[in-house]
C-alpha cells in the first residue's frame, strides 16, 4: 500500500519521531493483553480447561515479555544516549578532525587515490552541526539495536521463568486448582 496523502504522511512521520522503541513495546503489549486472552477463551476447538490454560499462558507471556521488553529497551536507549552525549562521539568538529587524520594517514600509506577522494568528499559535505532530530533518532536506533542483543539473554533468564510463574498463578486463580500441564513448553 502506498500512502500519497500529505496529511497522512505528515502524521505518520510525526508519530515515528515521537514514539520510541520502549513505548512501541508497551503499545504492542497492551493491544495483545486486550485481544489474545479473548481469542484463547473463545476458541471453539478447545475444551474449557485448555481455553483457560491457554489464556493464562498468553497473559503470562504478554506481561513478562512486555515488562522485560520495555525495561531493556528503555535502559539501552537511555544509557547509549547518555554515553554518546558524555563522550561527544557525534561532535561534528571531532568527526572532521578524525576524518582529516585518517585521510592524511591514507596519503602517507599510498592508499588508492579514489578511496582518498571519496573520504575527502564526505569531509567536504560535512556541516558543523548535526540535525537534532537525526541525532536523537540515531541514539534511539543505536539503543534499540543494543536492546536486541540484550534480549537474547533476557528471554531465557527472565521471560521464560516469569511466564511459567504467572501462567500457574493465573490458572490457579481462574480454576481454583493447580495447573498440571502449565509447566510444559512456554
Amino acid at each position: 500500500m502506498i500512502i500519497s496523502n500529505k496529511i497522512a504522511m505528515d502524521t505518520i512521520r510525526k508519530i515515528g519521531r515521537t514514539i520510541n522503541a520502549p513505548e512501541q513495546r508497551v503499545i504492542i503489549g497492551v493491544s495483545a493483553l486486550l485481544t489474545q486472552p479473548v481469542i484463547d477463551l473463545t476458541n471453539p476447538r478447545a475444551d474449557k480447561d485448555t481455553k483457560v490454560l491457554s489464556a493464562s499462558r498468553s497473559l503470562g507471556k504478554i506481561i513478562a515479555g512486555t515488562t522485560s521488553g520495555y525495561c531493556v529497551r528503555q535502559f539501552c536507549t537511555s544509557e547509549l544516549s547518555r554515553l554518546v552525549q558524555k563522550d561527544n562521539v557525534l561532535d561534528p568538529t571531532k568527526i572532521k578532525e578524525r576524518l582529516t587524520k585518517i585521510i592524511k594517514q591514507m596519503q602517507k600509506d599510498n592508499v588508492n587515490p579514489k578511496k582518498i577522494e571519496s573520504y575527502q568528499k564526505v569531509l567536504a559535505k560535512m556541516t558543523d552541526t548535526l540535525d537534532k532530530v537525526h541525532l536523537e533518532n540515531f541514539k534511539k536506533n543505536l539503543g534499540s539495536i543494543a536492546a536486541i542483543g540484550v534480549m537474547l539473554f533476557t528471554n531465557f533468564l527472565w521471560d521464560a521463568p516469569v511466564t511459567k510463574t504467572l501462567t500457574n498463578k493465573f490458572y490457579n486463580y481462574a480454576t481454583g486448582k493447580k495447573a498440571e500441564n502449565a509447566n510444559s513448553s512456554n
